[in-house]
């Protein structure tokens, strides 16, 4: 299964927004979310940002992805509490909890990766 920060894959996509990508009988065991499946998170780059690096040599619509990892939510958890107070200072004093869902563990994944990457 896939889906984005925004409702429709082409915004996520042409925008530049992250994207998750997992097995849901390996995100859903039992009924109950499972905090250490492996789940994928890319970004592409936006639109914009491809018509500035290739002008209009090559067309806007060719995305290229540029963040590609593996996490587990339990791994992204961690991550973010290394730099807790920063990450949630850098996206307006929000914070997150671990995850309870795969909506929590992509709204994470993408403020961390806003933040400091997702390396």
């Amino acid at each position: 299964m896939k889906f984005g920060i925004d409702c429709s894959m082409e915004v996520n996509i042409s925008e530049g927004y992250m994207i998750c990508e997992y097995r849901k009988k390996d995100i859903i065991k039992d009924g109950i979310f499972s905090k250490d499946a492996r789940i994928r998170f890319f970004r592409h780059y936006p639109d914009y940002v491809l018509h500035e690096i290739y002008g209009t040599d090559k067309p806007v619509g060719q995305r290229t992805i540029f963040v590609d990892e593996y996490f587990s939510s339990n791994e992204l958890y961690e991550m973010y509490l290394e730099d807790k107070d920063d990450i949630d200072s850098f996206i307006g004093m929000e914070y997150h909890e671990a995850p309870k869902d795969i909506h929590g563990a992509l709204n994470m994944a993408s403020d961390i990766d806003l933040y400091k990457g997702l390396k």
